[in-house]
């Protein structure tokens, strides 16, 4: 386990793909909260600014050698 403090960028790795399973999808992903939050990244993003995540779990799945991206990890908890 590798805890501590990361930038956004470390997590949105550009060779990494993030997959938010079903359950996570249902029952807190809502439509309204998914804009509020890629709003808030695209802040981050284009004023330099810090921005407080919270806990972000990721569990890294296998990859097959064929595959186009590198690392595939799946979002366990994100508060």
């Amino acid at each position: 386990m590798d805890a501590g403090k990361k930038k956004i960028n470390d997590i949105l790795n550009g060779n990494r793909q993030l997959v938010i399973p079903f359950f996570q999808r249902s029952y807190v992903w809502k439509e309204d909260l998914w804009e509020r939050f890629i709003e808030s990244m695209e802040l981050v993003s284009q004023t330099g600014k810090e921005y407080f995540l919270g806990s972000v779990i990721l569990k890294q799945l296998p990859t097959s050698t064929s595959s186009t991206v590198d690392d595939v990890r799946t979002v366990i908890n994100c508060r």
